[in-house]
């Protein structure tokens, strides 16, 4: 689910229309009060609200109406004098006005650039997932704590290799930038790592390397008084099965709704990522079947620890077991689509904690339709094989 710009405001034109209309609405109402009724006070607001809410063409026309608006009230003999005070007053106010839509515009641009370059980052760092991969149909969803964040310490990717197709989706300890940088640095290591090794304990031996240097450089160089470290999942969905390493992370589910089961793969997990010295071995891998119909759901514990209003955690297996029956849009034979469930889980979990969200949450849904193989142009080839260049 990719995060799109924020829906522009009101039309320009009608914006100034409005303001316009409601400069003739107070003049109108100054000529038919009382003469103790100065209606005409009000036209000082409406060039103040344009610059809080219009750019500075529509500000400078609200100021043009109401000088206008004061020359026809002082030309029609209001019973008000225009003291050489009040006219300063009034000047003072519109040029304040403009001076603030002025300062505001700018600003505005100066966010527009920085929006622009947050999405830029987020789309290198953590790239929106292709919908299909060879057998495998995709569906993705990054929800952050933070209101207008794009990335977080969340982080999830998918690499093809000629070994099978490599997912992973961890949990980096910490909050802000601390975590961004290192979700960057570990998703780099992801993709080169799950693209050319062939055993999936070497993708994961890669990362634990990633994290420990991180760390150090960290220490080292930025003067950080602690290591951070990573729950993370490491697949490796091949035909017919799938290999799983686990980091300390939320357990993956696997939904097959023709048979209405929920498996929940557990088994001894590995230390999180960083934390590689406390394990005695390599991690180790378990082997799932993955067949045509299976739904594979992976989520960080931005899901399963929302609470609702009376403190309880979101029980996610019960919750995904109903909505593979009946909740979201089902696909005939074969249960729902990897969208409409992430639609699903979404909404269920915004309805069922007490406030907004504590903590970035990711969802990564993926289901494998019947055996498929990958059209066989270049392009497809290369995504596929180890070495497309013949070096």
């Amino acid at each position: 689910m990719s995060l799109s710009a924020a829906p522009s405001g009101p039309r320009p034109l009608w914006t100034g229309l409005a303001l316009l209309m409601t400069v003739g609405a107070i003049v109108l109402s100054d000529v038919l009060t009382p003469a103790w009724f100065h209606a005409r006070s009000l036209l000082l607001l409406v060039p103040v609200a344009a610059a809080l809410t219009s750019s500075i063409l529509i500000t400078a026309l609200t100021v043009a109406g109401a000088i206008g608006a004061f020359v026809y009230l002082a030309w029609a003999g209001s019973a008000v004098e225009f003291t050489s005070g009040y006219v300063i007053l009034v000047v003072g106010c519109l040029v304040a006005a403009l001076f603030v839509a002025a300062v505001r515009e700018q600003q505005r641009r100066r966010l527009a650039v920085s929006d622009e370059v947050a999405r830029a980052v987020q789309r290198a760092v953590l790239r929106p997932l292709p919908s299909t991969i060879a057998d495998l149909r995709v569906a993705e969803a990054y929800l952050p704590a933070a209101e207008g964040a794009l990335i977080g310490g969340d982080w999830y990717d998918v690499q093809p290799s000629r070994y099978g197709v490599r997912v992973v989706i961890g949990d980096v300890s910490g909050k802000g930038l601390a975590a961004v940088d290192a979700s960057a640095a570990l998703l780099g290591a992801f993709r080169e790592a799950g693209y050319h090794e062939a055993s999936l304990q070497e993708v994961a031996r890669r990362l634990e390397i990633c994290m420990q240097r991180h760390n150090i450089w960290a220490r080292t160089v930025e003067g950080r008084d602690h290591d951070g470290f990573a729950t993370a999942l490491l697949l490796n969905i091949s035909e017919g099965c799938m290999d799983v390493i686990d980091f300390g992370h939320v357990p993956a589910l696997v939904l097959n709704p023709g048979e209405g089961t929920l498996t929940e793969i557990e088994f001894d997990s590995a230390p999180p990522l960083g934390l590689g010295e406390l394990a005695v071995g390599p991690p180790a891998v378990k082997r799932l079947p993955f067949q045509a119909g299976d739904l594979l759901v992976l989520v960080t514990d931005g899901i399963t620890e929302s609470r609702d209003s009376l403190g309880d955690f979101y029980p996610l297996i019960d919750r995904l077991r109903a909505m593979a029956v009946d909740g979201p849009e089902l696909e005939p034979g074969r249960g729902p689509g990897p969208d409409s469930l992430r639609d699903a889980l979404i909404a269920d979990v915004t309805r069922y904690r007490r406030k907004g969200p504590s903590d970035d949450a990711a969802i990564v849904v993926i289901r494998r339709d019947a055996a498929k193989l990958i059209e066989q142009d270049s392009d497809a080839r290369r995504l596929y094989e180890a070495d497309p260049l013949g070096w």
